[in-house]
């Protein structure tokens, strides 16, 4: 005899400066596929004006919560959905997508049922530690998955190690991929995206070094999102750096032009758990340049990745392989294997489900 269907509530959300195939909801498009083994009710939260009622209450209701600094009174309106399902439907399983940003009312759960209460949180260990929550939040979880080691290692502190998994962040494989007839130029491509925790004065530096190598076929393609007060004189600098061209506001197919016309992937970073452009460039066949922090090495190995802090290091190691095409070629046909062995969707969910059945 089968086993009935387990039902999942999700609380999901997606972010507007994430394309239509990036970001970790990707996950439960895979889960609502799994019809053999879950039933998915899906519980959105909604960055959108409440109504000046429905602010009222909710705005009151917070002061009841203990959420981190991204916990909004639309987050509150979510989580209050999510609890009249728990005490009405009685789910086996309840999944907060975003732990910092929609867990407030851990505290009142266990009074409504048994549902299994799982999270995943997203933000490095460091963004903890910088005060910007209490990480104590995590002890009413029955289950935390985090997206790599140095994540597991710190919430330990706070949670029952055996009551978190690493489970990896994923990457569609079937957007993301690289392309199949020769690129359009001659010029090698070095692609920068994104805007989290992301080191903008390394990257001007290896910029720079490079361009003092007078090397005219290298250029710079940078996808940078939101431009603002906090970083727009670095970004002004950078700007004015030969052979580098910014992007934002992109379409997907834009984007993906932009992975597929690359020829090596630059993400100087100052912290990460999991990174989404990275783990597209991966799929799209792209070799690294990046540093070694937080958990890239749950990501990448050195067959594709080139790790280093110092920007001549990667500077240098940028032109080596614009000299190289084959070696370059090689880096990038194993990064794409690499993505394929460990970051599919598929797997990531088959992982996930096991989670919901311990």
């Amino acid at each position: 005899m089968s086993m009935p269907n387990k039902d999942l509530v999700a609380i999901r959300e997606r972010f507007s400066h994430m394309g239509s195939f990036s970001g970790y909801d990707q996950l439960f498009r895979y889960l609502e596929d799994m019809s053999n083994q879950l039933s998915v009710t899906s519980i959105w939260k909604r960055d959108k004006a409440l109504g000046r009622v429905e602010q009222k209450i909710f705005s009151k209701l917070k002061s009841f919560s203990n959420g981190t600094s991204y916990y909004t009174t639309n987050s509150l309106k979510a989580e209050a959905k999510a609890l009249c399902s728990l005490l009405f439907n009685k789910p086996e399983i309840l999944h907060i997508s975003y732990l910092e940003n929609n867990l407030g009312l851990g505290k009142w759960y266990k009074k409504f049922g048994a549902t299994k209460i799982v999270a995943t949180a997203h933000q490095p260990p460091s963004w903890w530690k910088a005060g910007k929550a209490d990480p104590a939040i995590v002890n009413v979880l029955d289950q935390l998955i985090v997206l790599d080691s140095p994540s597991k290692e710190y919430f330990s502190n706070f949670l029952n190690p055996n009551n978190i998994k690493i489970i990896k962040h994923g990457v569609d494989l079937s957007y993301f991929k690289p392309l199949k007839t020769e690129k359009k130029d001659d010029n090698f491509n070095c692609l920068f995206t994104g805007q989290w925790l992301r080191n903008i004065d390394l990257l001007t530096s290896v910029i720079e070094y490079v361009n003092s190598a007078k090397n005219s076929r290298i250029q710079f393609h940078i996808v940078y999102p939101n431009i603002n007060e906090s970083n727009r004189a670095a970004l002004s600098n950078l700007s004015r750096a030969n052979g580098t061209y910014f992007y934002n506001n992109l379409s997907d197919k834009a984007l993906q032009s932009l992975y597929q016309q690359a020829d090596i992937f630059l993400l100087p970073l100052i912290d990460c758990t999991a990174n989404n452009s990275l783990l597209e460039a991966m799929a799209c066949g792209l070799p690294i340049v990046t540093t070694p922090v937080g958990g890239i090495y749950d990501y990448v190995n050195e067959d594709f990745a080139f790790l280093s802090n110092d920007p001549q290091q990667m500077g240098q190691h940028i032109i080596e392989l614009s000299q190289c095409d084959l070696e370059s070629r090689t880096r990038g046909k194993r990064a794409r294997f690499h993505a394929e062995e460990n970051l599919s969707w598929t797997l990531i969910a088959e992982k996930t489900s096991k989670v919901y059945n311990t």
